[in-house]
């Protein structure tokens, strides 16, 4: 009955948009009853949708609330042979264990700031999780803030920890207690994580996050020479590729982003001073996979988003072409448009019509065809989940 009523709600919101019109007929906190109802019925992943949903829909944020209802809907219609609702994924205690940081990813979430740590176990990639109050009367530099009294963040993303009475929760989740939980220094002797590979052609293609598991694909991976180091202007993203001991390359990508000022310098030193490893998520561009560095080894671990750096010079370059990338990102856009005004009110045909005539010159028909058929939910949920699966891999 929780599938059932996950599609019927993201129609419901599709139709009346995210300003939720008192006439809408919608409860205000029918997203929130239904993410409880689904954790009650063993599906923390739609669950977890869910209440990205509600976040986007406070917001009145478009690109968020776009991918939430496409991924609930996803979630909600996926085969019962695909694992998409994460009823394996469940909350647990965890025995005594040691765990190795692989750096940290700092972002901006509305007024706070919120920090992912992320930390390798014997079998897998947990995510501790830390948000503050993003205050101008607070430290500025997020390696210093206390995640308690005494572990500033910086040694905790660079470090390794001995934790007893830690629990692991869905989406590889995991809570920390204070009083059992020591962190000591690492030497970035990576070799036998769960997540290396010794071998750049063993990494399989990611899938994307909204259609497998919430915490995405992580990797770390030996490198033996990095090539191709440089920054687009344009995009205003470090570009790089680290070949593997047979000489196979993996690309690598580091935007700047106002959160973490002197990532960009961080990663260009480290990838200059020998590194033996380099750690973070993989994400599919330009059909390959590619990773988004949290942390490299050199003769220490450099936690990518939280060190600090000089400012690196690099020289300019211009990363292949994906011609078909700026077609699609628009049409998505418009999806989301949609999304936050709603069905109702929207007047698709022709709004969509050059958009539908952009994917067809860039070969996308099937794409184009979804697009020009929108105007209830479920083709405006046909046409998000092809575009968004294009972007994925163009």
């Amino acid at each position: 009955m929780s599938l059932e009523t996950s599609r019927a709600l993201v129609a419901r919101l599709l139709e009346a948009g995210a300003g939720l019109d008192p006439g809408a007929g919608l409860d205000p906190g029918a997203v929130a009853t239904l993410a409880r109802a689904l954790d009650e019925a063993g599906m923390p992943w739609p669950a977890a949708a869910c209440r990205r949903l509600q976040m986007a829909l406070t917001g009145r944020a478009g690109a968020a609330l776009g991918e939430a209802l496409t991924e609930l809907h996803a979630r909600a219609s996926a085969s019962p042979s695909v694992d998409a609702l994460g009823h394996a994924d469940v909350s647990a205690p965890l025995p005594p264990l040691r765990l190795v940081s692989l750096g940290a990813r700092i972002e901006k979430d509305g007024s706070a700031m919120r920090a992912r740590v992320f930390l390798a176990s014997s079998s897998e990639v947990l995510v501790f999780e830390e948000r503050w109050p993003a205050r101008a009367d607070g430290p500025q530099d997020p390696s210093q803030h206390q995640v308690w009294r005494g572990l500033p963040l910086g040694a905790l993303a660079s470090g390794q920890l001995v934790a007893e009475g830690a629990r692991r929760e869905p989406g590889r989740r995991v809570r920390l207690l204070r009083a059992s939980t020591s962190v000591t220094p690492q030497s970035g002797a990576w070799d036998t994580l769960p997540v290396s590979t010794a071998r750049v052609r063993d990494l399989a293609m990611p899938t994307p996050r909204w259609l497998g598991h919430p915490a995405g694909s992580f990797a770390a991976v030996p490198v033996t020479s990095v090539r191709g180091l440089g920054f687009a202007r344009g995009s205003q993203t470090l570009h790089a590729e680290v070949l593997d001991a047979d000489g196979d390359a993996l690309a690598i990508a580091l935007p700047h982003r106002a959160e973490t000022p002197g990532a960009v310098d961080v990663l260009a030193r480290a990838l200059r001073e020998r590194p033996r490893w380099i750690a973070g998520p993989l994400e599919a561009r330009a059909g390959r996979p590619t990773l988004i560095p949290t942390a490299v080894v050199t003769d220490r671990v450099h936690a990518i988003d939280l060190d600090t750096a000089p400012r690196a010079e690099l020289p300019l370059v211009t990363p292949a072409a994906r011609p078909q990338v700026p077609a699609i990102e628009r049409a998505v856009d418009a999806l989301d448009a949609m999304a936050l005004e709603g069905l109702a009110r929207a007047e698709p045909s022709a709004a969509l019509r050059p958009l539908v005539d952009a994917l067809e010159e860039a070969g996308l028909s099937r794409c184009a065809a979804a697009l020009a058929q929108v105007s209830a939910p479920d083709a405006w949920v046909t046409a998000s989940t092809r575009l968004r699966l294009a972007l994925h891999l163009a």
